[in-house]
């Protein structure tokens, strides 16, 4: 209840690299830090993680504007923070970068240097809130563009690779129809007693009608 970080880098070690987690159900309440506490230590590069369902309470990840100089906290998706949400790092260096935060508790952003944040919006911008998959539905508002190891997400995706680089965790690459075609007219021609030809035409593909054969052998 009190000092129960995921990850504690109150006193060591410096320059620790945080990507590509996914933090669950993560709440440090009871008057505590944060999910990933920093305080005397300096450099660490977090990215591209997914916080569903967290918070603390200063802030998800930090402790206070005084501390945590060079972190950089880059595109990385808060959804459904309870308690404190945001980031709370300070010293010179620190920046604050193409976050998402949608449906979260006091989203407070506290650093040297911040921008191409996004703090409210619908969870429908996710494939399944409700189930946890923060993957997106569609492009966000554009980031700022970074280099490597910044511009790939935890999926393997090249970030900005469709002239936007999208915000949070994940960068945006279609959602795939896996809704079934609608199969209809379906004939057959050339009945042997062992085999026959079906065709029959389809919705698929963008609603084109598109025409199949098949010959089938059975008996």
């Amino acid at each position: 209840s009190y000092h129960g970080e995921n990850i504690n880098l109150f006193y060591e070690p410096d320059d620790a690299i945080i990507r590509y987690n996914k933090f669950r159900n993560a709440f440090i309440g009871g008057g505590s830090t944060a999910v990933i506490a920093i305080a005397y230590t300096t450099g660490h590069l977090i990215y591209g993680n997914e916080f569903y369902k967290c918070g603390g309470g200063n802030a998800t990840i930090g402790f206070n504007t005084s501390m945590g100089a060079g972190t950089k906290v880059y595109n990385n998706t808060f959804a459904g923070g309870w308690g404190a949400s945001g980031v709370s790092i300070g010293g010179t260096g620190s920046e604050v970068f193409n976050n998402l935060w949608i449906a979260c508790d006091a989203v407070g952003i506290e650093a040297a240097s911040q921008g191409s944040n996004t703090t409210s919006g619908s969870t429908s911008i996710f494939r399944d809130y409700a189930g946890g998959d923060l993957r997106l539905t569609g492009a966000t508002v554009a980031g700022t563009t970074f280099g490597s190891p910044y511009n790939q997400d935890q999926l393997g995706n090249t970030r900005g690779a469709d002239g936007t680089w999208d915000r949070g965790a994940f960068e945006y690459g279609g959602v795939p129809d896996t809704t079934p075609p609608v199969i209809s007219n379906v004939s057959t021609s050339s009945v042997t007693a062992t085999s026959a030809v079906i065709a029959w035409t389809t919705d698929e593909a963008a609603n084109s009608v598109v025409e199949y054969g098949m010959t089938t052998a059975y008996g």
